[in-house]
């Protein structure tokens, strides 16, 4: 009885034995087959809604149009400008046209065409946006060339942004010409001198201003986007999974022996 149960035990112990090897074995060439996988690289960067001093004239220009047009009046555009940044931001056609029009995506073009639009597709889905709706938004890139991911993630923030100025800009001169064109229009009437003079005023004070600077910012930055972290393959992840089918096939090779 002792004896079969000794040869038992012993039988347990090999099975062990094995699992265990296959184990370290299997995490081992899957740590080592990581090298073999192509790395990619991540950079981020984190913003956050701009201050008013960051807008230029735009704040003065907005203020004063929406106090001609007997509007209530907005005290913090910043919040608005943001969220605007960020929808644009995070828009798949938005970074469709940036990649497009990149020196990165045009080297890689070749004469397929399928190709060609499965690369931009995958470019356009690098670019993530996280944190939508919070104070802090991050935005992240991940790409094969750490140095290129910094750059270009630069280049894109930059690019949103002055797309969004144009957005904002185009709005407000839009209604700034309507104002202007029927405020023109009512200090020419032949009314009341106290009417008149009331356009009048209203007219003068919108001639008196300045045009738009250019000077608006979308966002402010807490974390400009800075060194790259390589993200794949994770050698960790891969020594894990090594680990696992080694430890499969270890449990198999053992109860195969324990039948023998």
């Amino acid at each position: 009885m002792s004896e079969r149960i000794a040869k038992k035990q012993g039988s347990v112990l090999k099975t062990l034995s094995c699992i265990l090897l296959s184990a370290c074995i299997g995490g081992a060439a899957g740590y080592g087959s990581s090298y073999l996988a192509k790395n990619l690289w991540t950079v981020q960067s984190s913003l956050e809604k701009p201050a008013l001093t960051e807008l230029g004239n735009y704040y003065s220009l907005y203020s004063t149009y929406q106090l001609l047009n007997n509007e209530k009046a907005n005290q913090d555009p910043t919040g608005d400008i943001f969220n605007r940044f960020k929808q644009l931001a995070g828009s798949y056609e938005h970074a469709k046209v940036f990649w497009e029009n990149t020196d990165y995506y045009k080297q890689k073009l070749t004469d397929d065409s399928q190709h060609d639009s499965q690369l931009l597709d995958q470019l356009s889905r690098e670019i993530k946006l996280l944190d939508t709706n919070a104070a802090t938004t991050q935005l992240s890139l991940e790409l094969d060339n750490p140095k290129r991911a910094r750059e270009l993630l630069t280049e894109y923030i930059d690019y949103t942004g002055l797309a969004n100025r144009k957005n904002i800009y185009g709005e407000l001169i839009v209604k700034w010409k309507t104002l202007f064109d029927q405020v023109n229009s009512a200090a020419n009437l032949n009314v009341a001198d106290t009417e008149r003079q009331k356009w009048k005023s209203m007219l003068s004070m919108m001639q008196s201003v300045k045009p738009l600077d250019d000077q608006l910012v979308s966002y402010h930055f807490i974390q400009k986007p800075g060194q790259a972290e390589i993200s794949s393959p994770n050698r960790i992840c891969w020594a894990g999974i090594g680990s696992a089918i080694g430890a499969f096939f270890g449990l198999f090779i053992g109860l195969f022996i324990r039948r023998k």
